[in-house]
Formats: C-alpha cells, sequence, structure tokens
C-alpha cells in the first residue's frame, strides 16, 4: 500500500506539547518528518502534505501569508485569540489540556488526514482504472441513476458525462431497461452475465453485460457495477462460421471447440451446447477412417458412406506462438464414387 507521507512544523511555546508531539508514534502506514517552523522563510515543500502546529499567534499569521495549499494550521490557544484565522485553521486546540488530550487530537488529526488522502487517491486510481478500460463501464443505484460511467461509455453513447450522471438508462438510450441481469445480480449477490442488443448512433451493437452488485461498509447492496463488452464483430463473425457451408471449426490451443458450423454439427452429431465435452482427437479416432490420401478419411452416419478431405489447420499470433487451430472438411464423395466407377 502507497503510504501517506508528511512533513509536521512545531512553533510552540509550550515544550510539553511538543516533546508530546514528537513521542507520538504514527499511524500504520504514516511517515511523518519533524521540524521547527522558525519564521515565514521556511521552505514548505509542494509534493507533500504539511502540517504547522503553534501557540504563536505571530508564526500563524506568517503560516498563513505563505498561502501553501498543502500547509494544514493548528492553532493551540483561545479561538478569540486566532481572531479570523480561526475559519482558515485545520483544527484548534483549547489552552490549557492535559497532555493526554492532546495526544489524542494529534492521533485523530493524523488520522483525518491519512483518510483525505487515501480517499484521493482510491478515487483517482478508481477514474484512473475504468477510464483506460475499452470496455463500457458504468455505476448505477438500485433506483437505475448513473453515477459513474467510464470515457468509453460516454463514448458509445454519444454524450458527455454531464448528460448521463444521474440519469435512468431511458434518458440515456431513449430505450426501456431490461433490469432483470441487475436485479439477479442483487437478488443472489453474485455477477450476471447477459447479452444485450442496443441501438447507437453507430447501428446496432450486441454487448456481452456484466452486472455485479456493490455494497457499502456495512454490506447494504446500493446499487450495481455493469461492464459492456461489444461483441458485434464476434456474433457476425460467428454467424459466418456457423452458416458456413462447409464443416469447419475453431479451436483454442487446447483443441477446445470454440466455433463449430452446422455443417460439421451435423455430421458430428453435437450440437452448440455439448461442444464444451466435444473432444476432437477421440471423435476422429472413432468415426473417421483413412483411405488412400493421407487426408482423406470416410466416416458412416445413418447407412450413409461420405469422403472428406480434412486439414487441420495450426493459427498462430504475431509472435508465433500457436493461438489455436482450425479444421476444414472438403466433401470429396463425388469424386471417390467416380473414380471408383
Amino acid at each position: 500500500m502507497l503510504d501517506f507521507q508528511l512533513k509536521i512544523y512545531l512553533g510552540l511555546y509550550d515544550k510539553a506539547v511538543e516533546k508530546a508531539v514528537r513521542d507520538m508514534n504514527m499511524p500504520e502506514g504514516v511517515q511523518a518528518e519533524i521540524a521547527l517552523f522558525a519564521d515565514c522563510k521556511n521552505t514548505i515543500p509542494e509534493n507533500i502534505t504539511a502540517v504547522f502546529i503553534t501557540d504563536k499567534i505571530s508564526l500563524l499569521r506568517s503560516a498563513f501569508a505563505l498561502r501553501k495549499k498543502n500547509l494544514r494550521v493548528v492553532y493551540c490557544g483561545h479561538a478569540e485569540d486566532a481572531g479570523k484565522s480561526v475559519n482558515k485553521l485545520e483544527a484548534l486546540w483549547p489552552a490549557g489540556e492535559s497532555i493526554e488530550i492532546i495526544k489524542k487530537r494529534f492521533m485523530i488529526l493524523i488520522k483525518n488526514l491519512k483518510n483525505e488522502f487515501y480517499a484521493w487517491f482510491y478515487q483517482n486510481a478508481l477514474l484512473t482504472t475504468v477510464n483506460s478500460l475499452p470496455d463500457m463501464l458504468w455505476y448505477k443505484r438500485t433506483d437505475g441513476i448513473h453515477v459513474l460511467v467510464n470515457d468509453m461509455f460516454t463514448e458509445t453513447v454519444h454524450k458527455p458525462k454531464s448528460e448521463i450522471h444521474g440519469k435512468e438508462h431511458f434518458q440515456i438510450w431513449n430505450l426501456p431497461c431490461n433490469t432483470e441481469a441487475e436485479e439477479t445480480a442483487v437478488r443472489t449477490g453474485k455477477t450476471c452475465i447477459c447479452e444485450e442488443t442496443l441501438r447507437t448512433d453507430d447501428g446496432i451493437k450486441q454487448f456481452m453485460t456484466y452486472q455485479t452488485p456493490v455494497c457499502d461498509m456495512y454490506g447494504n447492496v446500493f446499487g450495481t457495477v455493469g461492464i459492456g463488452r461489444d461483441i458485434t464483430d464476434c456474433v457476425q463473425f460467428s454467424d459466418f462460421i456457423e452458416n458456413w457451408p462447409f464443416p469447419l471449426v475453431i479451436f483454442s490451443p487446447d483443441w477446445k471447440v470454440i466455433r463449430i458450423s452446422r455443417a460439421f454439427a451435423e455430421i458430428s452429431g453435437i450440437s452448440r451446447q455439448e461442444t464444451e465435452n466435444f473432444h476432437y482427437q477421440d471423435w476422429k479416432k472413432e468415426n473417421l477412417i483413412p483411405v488412400n490420401s493421407e487426408n482423406d478419411y470416410r466416416i458412416e452416419k445413418n447407412g450413409e458412406i461420405k469422403y472428406f478431405t480434412i486439414r487441420e489447420q495450426e493459427i498462430r499470433n504475431a509472435s508465433g506462438k500457436i493461438s489455436g487451430y482450425f479444421l476444414t472438411m472438403q466433401d470429396i464423395t463425388c469424386q471417390k464414387v467416380m473414380t471408383a466407377e
């Protein structure tokens, strides 16, 4: 985890308070350096949080004269002594309090500054992360109001975030919202995956959406986070493969089926739902009988004999690594029959 670093400056008449601050152990994740704030000529670093603790009015005015946005000022004394500067203070520690109370106030101050630092860090990290995603991402309350979307969302819908945040689905897309996936995610407490078709200015698009419930610190579901992956090209490619008139299969590197054509499904007798358990090499040994040529095979189905030339081809990526295989089967039954005659 990223450590919270700060510089603490002291300008105190009360040496007991100074000693108490110096002797304090910092909370986990906090790295602090303590120095004296002699006068307004001190150099305050710009890249970390700086805290100035004083009970001297002259140094209090000097600190505010520096006009440093990262400088937090704490005054140990009476509010009336600080005058108008009291509204600019990070904290006011009343004079005459015990050292134990001062220590508690100091620890509360440091923890608040640490929480502020981490709140900014995680918010910035979240926004940077979601805006770098190639997929649409959105956060919605349970009442359907969008509270945060990423850059890809705005690019897809062609609207700025100012016209999306605080709006419902219909106001953004001009389409009714299918809330079934969100309701299922909230009810089950698990990610719900489904396909959704949306009309955009770029045409009809198909998305694979992932809806996940988001809870507050007490476990109450306050909304969902959704990710929409544009699978339009994949769907079109799948349709192309499925309707290819010849037997064709796309395999993963471990020979698991990714896509099959209807023609192959008819020959093999498997459906698209059964492809997960389909083992091509086993099916090949059990059903395909080699004939004269190296790549020619005979298959018998429903009492009918057919001949095919089978080609198994590697698919390699840009680095030359095998990323899959594709199989084609060319029906050569007519040639075989004519040759036999």
